[in-house]
């Protein structure tokens, strides 16, 4: 499911020209929750009622920007005003319009609509069918997921300290650090880190698999 997620869901959200996978998840979300308050007759009280669609010629990194800066100034505000202040939900937000916009890409996605219902998609009657069927989906999906030769060497003492390092620590601390390397990356623009990244997001498939217990 990460796989999918993080090589398949969100890259060309952020790398398409037109922006308009990502203009179409926002909007989703937007529409959803007007359709829904209006349907209980609130559609005075829309959670989302302030938060604005995508300018035309806007980047979903430019869009993103906004709703993270709006979304400091909320905090600051509910910080200063305490709890009668008024609620934006900008966070939420942001949260549902990745949550819905996977969730409909996994309906949509052909084979990965197995990931999302696999029984709905196994139509055998018996289980040796239904077994077959599976076999035949998941080679379907693997069409579409496969690792690419990355920069990491195992043959570096460097790479491998540092994988053993990353496999010592749970996901929110990989997710943290690679963020914060992104983030450093980006800034620098240099190739040095490219390789630290990489081991992170390695070791992040199946972090959540390995048993935090003393």
């Amino acid at each position: 499911m990460k796989l999918i997620y993080n090589n398949l869901f969100l890259p060309p959200r952020f790398t398409n020209d037109k922006n308009d996978l990502f203009r179409k998840t926002v909007e989703q979300v937007l529409e959803v929750n007007r359709s829904h308050m209006e349907k209980v007759g609130k559609d005075d009280r829309q959670a989302f009622g302030e938060v604005r669609q995508m300018r035309e010629n806007e980047t979903a990194n430019d869009y993103m920007a906004y709703l993270q800066s709006s979304l400091r100034m909320e905090k600051n505000k509910k910080e200063l005003e305490g709890n009668g202040a008024k609620r934006i939900n900008f966070e939420k937000f942001i949260l549902q319009m990745f949550v819905k916009g996977f969730d409909s890409f996994l309906k949509d996605g052909g084979a990965f609509e197995f990931v999302h219902s696999p029984e709905n998609c196994l139509t055998g009657s018996t289980e040796k069918e239904r077994a077959k069927e599976r076999n035949s989906l998941c080679e379907e999906i693997g069409n579409y997921v496969r690792l690419v030769s990355t920069v990491i060497d195992p043959g570096k003492g460097s790479h491998v300290a540092f994988y053993v390092f990353c496999k010592m620590l749970n996901s929110v601390y990989l997710s943290n650090i690679r963020n914060e390397m992104i983030k450093y990356h980006k800034v620098v623009r240099t190739d040095e880190l490219a390789h630290l990244i990489e081991i992170i997001e390695l070791c992040l498939l199946s972090a959540d698999a390995v048993s935090q217990k003393q």
